[in-house]
């Protein structure tokens, strides 16, 4: 049997639309998002108290979702693309292998926007 090239096969965009997220991830998100926000807008610190929060949030909600790691979100959805795309290329290798990691890897991105309290606490600073 002839292996496929990337060329050859019907899934090229997958491949390309992983690539280009895996280099937007890797360039435009760092760790401490938050911390870098605070420096520019002069806040002195991340808000210890629920009064705070809401505060910051109706006050400034782009600083007080940066604290709340909401650009994670926009983070993960890229790594779902990327593990889409690996495991599309890795499937010819191994398909049960591929489909574990694929699995596990989406599961992961599940619970994180699941967990994500950004959301919710701008929605409830509103109210």
């Amino acid at each position: 049997m002839k292996p496929t090239t990337i060329s050859e096969t019907s899934w090229k965009f997958l491949y390309q639309t992983g690539a280009i997220a895996a280099l937007v991830a890797a360039i435009v998100f760092r760790r401490n998002i938050g911390a870098e926000v605070s420096l520019f807008t002069g806040l002195e610190g991340i808000p210890t108290s629920a009064t705070e929060w809401f505060s910051l949030l109706q006050t400034n909600p782009f600083v007080g979702m940066s604290f709340l790691t909401v650009f994670d979100l926009f983070n993960y959805f890229l790594e779902g693309l990327v593990f889409l795309a690996l495991g599309a290329a890795l499937w010819q290798v191994s398909k049960s292998r591929s489909a574990l990691g694929l699995a596990s890897g989406l599961v992961g991105i599940a619970v994180s926007f699941a967990t994500n309290i950004s959301l919710s606490m701008l929605s409830l600073s509103h109210q």
